[in-house]
């Protein structure tokens, strides 16, 4: 590491999907997941993964492996609790649920916190 605190390490660009408002106050992200591995049906609709702030729906992808998300909150999309800390501990949630991820957005889990 430097002296002036930065070190070599690239900088890595997440793609964060876009909030998008909707008529009665909330925002809205919707997500893509690929896992290692085809997601049951059976933990797809027993799936239970609303937080404190966010309001989660989940849909099959378009692949047995892949899931779609719709994350929407009422609260300040983008203070760090709703934008990082909240969608952080989706994540791992749903690697609890559904196994390892494989890709969040189409880009490797592993460069993606809280993965890295």
């Amino acid at each position: 590491m430097s002296t002036d605190g930065y070190d070599s390490a690239p900088i890595i660009l997440n793609p964060w999907p876009d909030w998008i408002g909707g008529p009665d106050g909330s925002w809205a992200r919707h997500w893509t997941f690929e896992f290692e591995m085809p997601v049951a049906d059976a933990v797809l609709s027993s799936a239970k993964l609303d937080q404190p702030r966010l309001h989660i729906e989940l849909a099959r992808g378009a692949t047995p492996k892949e899931l779609r998300l719709v994350a929407t909150t009422r609260a300040n999309a983008w203070s760090d609790e709703v934008f990082f800390f909240e969608f952080y501990t989706l994540f791992q949630r749903l690697e609890d649920l559904f196994g390892p991820i494989r890709t969040i957005e189409g880009q490797a889990r592993d460069l993606w916190r809280p993965f890295r």
